[in-house]
């Protein structure tokens, strides 16, 4: 770490205790929990790209490795998001009597398709 930073350890373990938080409080809604799991990637994200504490040395690859992880974090959370919400579009489109063959093996495959150039470009 950067001297200036050096308690930032604590920082990185509140987030991987915050990220915890959300399963253990009983009866909250996946959809708050998906929520709350997205501000936390972002504002982590956010302060890990203004503060940029590791040491500089050998091109600040511990900053970018960091980096990548918190932004495959934040599409992980993101596209199980997505992959839900196309999954409650097909239930509502196979209860309106639309059985469309294959629609929902499509566009799951389309939305994992998706997350995996996201993760590969990122």
């Amino acid at each position: 770490y950067q001297p200036s930073l050096f308690g930032w350890e604590l920082w990185a373990m509140s987030r991987k205790i915050l990220v915890l938080v959300p399963l253990w409080v009983p009866l909250v809604a996946p959809s708050l929990r998906t929520t709350s799991w997205l501000a936390i990637a972002v504002v982590f994200l956010w302060v890990h790209a203004l503060a940029q504490p590791y040491s500089s040395t050998c091109f600040s690859i511990c900053n970018r490795l960091e980096q990548h992880a918190l932004m495959a974090f934040f599409l992980t959370v993101l596209g199980a998001q997505v992959i839900k919400q196309l999954g409650d579009g097909v239930e509502d489109l196979l209860r309106q009597g639309r059985d469309v063959p294959g629609i929902r093996m499509s566009l799951y495959g389309m939305a994992i398709i998706l997350i995996g150039i996201l993760l590969v470009h990122f």
